[in-house]
């Protein structure tokens, strides 16, 4: 049979450990010989380095896509010529297989992002960590606080300063629970980032590994709007603690005495 390049044919490639053998299809580009060079395909998108616009051109059945992977088939073993890849898919594939060359080069960078990505990712969860202790700590200390008040005989409470306390109070508590929050929040990005590692090592498919990272996502934009908020609740929860502090001691402070040289 006589391949020429850009050709989609079928043929048995050996797999990666060299243990067997599978028909599929591969795009044939070029020839030494007898020999052809070929780019697997395959229809597990999740699997490929990009998917193929055109692969009813190409006369595939399903939508697939080219690993980046090269082999090298004896042209005799070639069982069948069902397609050509389309202008779209061959400029795409030369500009990969560019890349795939210069791999090293490409590896070393995505390396060195990757391991750029952990670390951001664990001084994230540090700061986020200390952020939740930090205002668990102060909020208990807050409503500690308001209990030594509430038992002061010296301290004074008003209407006002009661509905004061009552609200900072209040405050320190949602504190409480939001950090309970924001901990249940991680917890359950950590499980979806977990299944998207599964998913993507038990080759799973494309869609549930995009609504896996699109609930990632959305678990992450609520943490963080929920840590604003905590932290705007905090502030005011200080401020309305200061407030009550001065309102039930007015009176103490309206009658000291502070006499002048």
């Amino acid at each position: 049979m006589n391949c020429s390049r850009n050709d989609v044919v079928l043929l048995p490639i050996p797999f990666t450990d060299l243990t067997s053998r599978k028909v599929r299809p591969a795009i044939v580009i070029g020839r030494n010989g007898a020999d052809l060079f070929l780019a697997p395909i395959s229809s597990v998108l999740a699997n490929t380095d990009f998917p193929l616009a055109e692969w009813r051109a190409a006369g595939l059945n399903v939508p697939s896509g080219v690993k980046a992977q090269l082999a090298t088939v004896e042209e005799r073993l070639v069982v069948k010529i069902v397609g050509k890849l389309a202008t779209a898919d061959l400029q795409l594939l030369n500009q990969r297989l560019r890349t795939w060359l210069t791999n090293e080069q490409d590896d070393n960078k995505e390396s060195r992002l990757n391991e750029r990505f952990v670390r951001c990712q664990d001084n994230l969860r540090q700061s986020l960590s200390s952020h939740i202790t930090l205002i668990v700590g102060w909020s208990v200390g807050g409503l500690a606080f308001c209990g030594v008040l509430l038992n002061s005989d010296h301290a004074r409470f008003g209407r006002i300063t009661t509905l004061v306390f009552m609200a900072t109070g209040a405050l320190f508590i949602l504190c409480l629970l939001l950090s309970l929050f924001i901990s249940w929040n991680r917890l359950q990005d950590v499980r979806a980032t977990l299944k998207i590692l599964k998913a993507r090592k038990e080759n799973g498919s494309e869609e549930t590994i995009k609504e896996l990272q699109k609930a990632t996502d959305e678990l992450g934009k609520n943490t963080w709007h929920a840590v604003n908020f905590q932290l705007f609740l905090f502030a005011l929860a200080s401020i309305f603690l200061v407030v009550t502090v001065l309102l039930a001691f007015k009176d103490r402070l309206d009658t000291c005495s502070c006499p002048y040289p």
